[in-house]
C-alpha cells in the first residue's frame, strides 16, 4: 500500500499535481467524509503533505487552478479554495 485514504465515490476527487522544482510527483484525493489529503510519492514512497478534516458532506470534485496553484473543492453545495501547502484561502463553508 502506496496510501491510504477513506472511501472515494466521485471519479473526479484525484488530482495530480504538476512537478515543481522537485522531482516529486504530488496528488490530491478528497473522500466522501469530505476530508481532502495530499501526498507526494518519491521512489514508491508516499508521504503526507496535508490533510484537512471532513465537514461530514462527501468531496465531489476537485480542481487545480495552474496560474496561481490553487486547488478549488467541492463539498456538497459549499466551495473552498486552499493553496498546495494546505492554507485555506477562501471558503463559502
Amino acid at each position: 500500500t502506496v496510501c491510504s485514504v477513506g472511501p472515494v465515490s466521485s471519479c473526479a476527487t484525484l488530482k495530480l499535481l504538476p512537478f515543481g522544482r522537485h522531482t516529486r510527483q504530488g496528488f490530491v484525493v478528497g473522500d466522501d467524509s469530505g476530508t481532502v489529503t495530499a501526498f507526494k510519492c518519491k521512489r514508491g514512497q508516499a508521504t503526507t503533505t496535508f490533510e484537512l478534516p471532513g465537514r461530514g458532506a462527501p468531496v465531489r470534485s476537485i480542481l487545480f487552478a495552474a496560474e496561481k496553484e490553487h486547488l478549488w473543492y467541492t463539498t456538497g453545495s459549499s466551495a473552498a479554495c486552499i493553496s498546495l501547502k494546505g492554507k485555506q484561502l477562501a471558503s463559502n463553508l
